[in-house]
């Protein structure tokens, strides 16, 4: 996902090609390491309840 997000970026520009190395090197070492984490919530539910 993050390899994903990170191409998209490389294509339409925001960040610097260094940045985006850093942040992939990061998740890299983080896997190995067995400390990553990734939360991508796909949905956002809002709610609410009025009075009966």
């Amino acid at each position: 996902m993050i390899r994903t997000v990170t191409g998209y970026v490389r294509e339409h520009g925001g960040m610097t090609a260094a940045a985006l190395d850093d942040v992939l090197a990061t998740v890299e070492r983080a896997i190995a390491e067995g400390t990553y984490l990734a939360i991508s919530p796909q949905f956002v539910v809002t709610a609410r309840v009025t009075g009966s």
